[in-house]
């Protein structure tokens, strides 16, 4: 574990803890400035002089969302926001000191709420219309989404929200504005359910330490790797450098919703059904329950951003990432893949977008770019090959295939330079394109 590794972790254990104290303040204003304040102070001490291109992307985005025609603020949000997540990364080009890791999670995460928000207030000029025609019948979904536009003060509090301010989960400025507008002291609850979550992070974090030690992902930067070692170990070597990659995500994922729950972001009563990046989707009028009376059953799907259970034992690759970092996959999903006007390149540039938003980097690419292809591959090997989806040894094989691809994606996705990511595809013979390839000649001669 190195330094960022540290920090990252301190940062996210220190956010646990001050749900505590946020929770303690009654004043829902008091509150807000609680939370943007706390996470400022840890933009500010974990990236320092790099904290201002948060500032500049919030301000730019808020200008944006201000004096833009609401008919166009989320397109010229969304063209900014990811031309100055480009400029960020070269920054040397232009005699700025590159960011660290720490100030490129926040910048993407900060994107990707800024760009939402612009969304938010696109679509709220719809839903303020039909409230206001009399002519029209307004559902309580609808009376529940509309929001009062925010103000540029609105825009930093939501952006420097110290919850999900590191790795996430995405949460939209309603479910934002509901932590205030509804929540109320809960931290029994909060804290009941935060332990429940971090239940199995020392697991996560032990499996983690034991195998990057052993099996260090810095082995393949060198040329005895390529010379000393045979075939099918260089093979097999992408499966414990994808493990240690999902144990490194589990525990981040875990720690952030925990943030999310100690602070009460997400709560919402079982019986509206929340939905992750929605929020409530029923029963709207038992929000107000939330003010008064306890309610039986609560429930945090709004921000639980991944199911790792069903990650790990799901058949197929399309399965797997429904379930992985799942507050991001409905971001693509409501912002770019509903919204791009041509179906047929849907796919193909939502998962460009997810390689920019990742960073610039060869390997980004080349394993977010192989998934909608394998996708086409799975989708016709399981209808034409394994037409028994209830076999235990169909779905084996399935499964035996989605690890397989999956660990090779994230080995390139870690190594990142074109260099390395080609040096060992060459080294395995490509050894993941030719199984895929077979799976899908296999298709069509069946």
């Amino acid at each position: 574990m190195d330094s960022d590794d540290i920090i990252y972790l301190f940062t996210l254990v220190l956010s646990i803890g001050l749900g505590y104290f946020f929770q303690r303040i009654e004043n829902p204003v008091k509150k807000k400035w609680f939370a943007t304040v706390s996470g400022f102070l840890i933009v500010f001490c974990v990236t320092r002089f790099h904290s201002l291109h948060a500032i500049v992307l919030t301000l730019l985005i808020g200008h944006i969302i201000k004096y833009v025609s609401p008919r166009y603020c989320h397109a010229t949000s969304f063209l900014f926001g990811f031309a100055y997540l480009i400029f960020f990364r070269m920054t040397e080009y232009f005699g700025i000191p590159y960011p660290t890791g720490h100030a490129n999670m926040i910048q993407m995460i900060l994107t990707l709420k800024l760009i939402g928000l612009a969304f938010e207030v696109h679509d709220n000029v719809t839903i303020m219309k039909k409230v206001k025609d009399e002519s029209i019948e307004v559902s309580n979904e609808d009376l529940y989404r509309e929001f009062q536009n925010p103000t540029m003060v609105d825009v930093f509090h939501y952006a420097f929200c110290y919850a999900g301010l590191l790795t996430g989960p995405y949460f939209t400025y309603r479910t934002y504005c509901d932590m205030f507008l509804y929540a109320k002291n809960e931290q029994k609850l909060c804290f009941k359910e935060s332990l429940k979550t971090l239940a199995y992070v020392p697991l996560f974090m032990s499996l983690f330490l034991a195998t990057s030690w052993t099996f260090p992902l810095e082995r393949l930067h060198s040329a005895n790797f390529y010379t000393e070692t045979s075939f099918f170990y260089r093979l097999w070597y992408m499966y414990p450098t994808f493990f240690i990659f999902r144990m490194r995500m589990y525990i981040a994922f875990k720690l952030s919703e925990a943030v999310c729950m100690m602070a009460g972001l997400g709560l919402y009563p079982a019986d509206t059904k929340p939905k992750l990046g929605i929020g409530p989707t029923t029963n709207f009028h038992k929000l107000e329950l939330l003010k008064r009376s306890p309610i039986e059953a609560y429930s945090f799907e709004a921000i639980r951003t991944i199911n790792i259970f069903r990650c790990e034992f799901c058949s197929t690759v399309r399965e797997a990432t429904r379930h992985w970092n799942r507050s991001i996959h409905y971001w693509l999903a409501a912002y770019v893949y509903h919204r791009f006007p041509f179906k047929n390149q849907r796919t193909l540039v939502t998962f460009f977008i997810s390689s920019l938003w990742h960073g610039m980097h060869a390997g980004y690419y080349f394993s977010l770019f192989s998934v909608p292809l394998y996708l086409l591959v799975e989708n016709s090997f399981k209808k034409r090959v394994l037409k028994d989806n209830s076999s235990k040894i169909n779905n084996f094989i399935l499964w035996n295939a989605k690890m397989f691809q999956f660990s090779y994606w994230g080995l390139a996705f870690q190594v990142k330079n074109y260099a390395d990511v080609w040096k060992y595809g060459t080294s395995v013979f490509l050894m993941p394109y030719i199984v895929a390839a077979a799976m899908y000649v296999c298709s069509m001669v069946t």
